[in-house]
């Protein structure tokens, strides 16, 4: 819970993780934008993410997700001290699931086209608890934040971030078996990118400002 005594306080520890949660984010996005101006070929709208992974440029793909896990990680922490009542605890386990398979995931490269290995499936399963996870944290945040008035205004973002998160994990999905979604597969994935990153920073932000009222 946020410390209060009198005049509404700032609990410390939140702030710092808000704040660390920023910097790390701040770098992915970084990270994010420099693999698509990398000259390495790969099609923004067809390519996966992971496919920069086992590109010449493998090494801002794994500065990409070490960033994403760290920034997980920390949004987690200041959630876990900012946020009570039924939920949390299922938020913050999926947000540390989720950090953990981000900061592993450029140890486990994806396949190349029509390879299968170990390193591979684990990628893909990764991938998967990443996905899940964060998309499953937003929406139960935003639920756990109807109760929670401090943090209420925060409630509907975090609900529609999840749900095009989901929407996008249902393309992704139906992508392996439709022709026509599969060549628009890259654009899917950068907006699921797009949408948990946002929702990564927007609850960073609330961590630092720890509204009372």
């Amino acid at each position: 819970m946020i410390a209060e005594s009198g005049p509404a306080l700032y609990d410390r520890v939140v702030l710092v993780a808000g704040v660390v949660g920023l910097v790390f984010l701040a770098v992915a996005v970084v990270a994010f934008v420099w693999l698509h101006l990398a000259g390495t070929g790969l099609s923004p709208l067809q390519a996966a993410v992971s496919r920069y992974g086992i590109s010449p440029a493998k090494q801002g793909y794994r500065v990409l997700t070490i960033s994403l896990g760290l920034g997980g990680a920390s949004v987690a922490v200041g959630v876990s001290r900012a946020v009570s009542g039924p939920g949390t605890d299922a938020v913050v386990t999926a947000l540390a699931l989720f950090a953990v398979a981000r900061a592993l995931i450029s140890w486990f490269p994806m396949d190349q086209t029509g390879e299968s290995s170990t390193h591979g499936r684990i990628h893909g399963l990764l991938a998967l608890v990443a996905f899940a996870g964060i998309a499953y944290a937003s929406i139960r945040l935003g639920k756990v934040l109807r109760q929670h008035q401090p943090w209420s205004a925060l409630s509907s973002v975090s609900l529609d971030l999840g749900w095009v998160m989901l929407a996008d994990l249902v393309a992704f999905a139906a992508s392996r078996i439709a022709i026509d979604l599969r060549k628009y597969f890259g654009a899917l994935e950068r907006l699921f990118y797009v949408a948990f990153m946002g929702w990564l920073g927007v609850v960073a932000v609330f961590c630092v400002v720890q509204p009372h009222h």
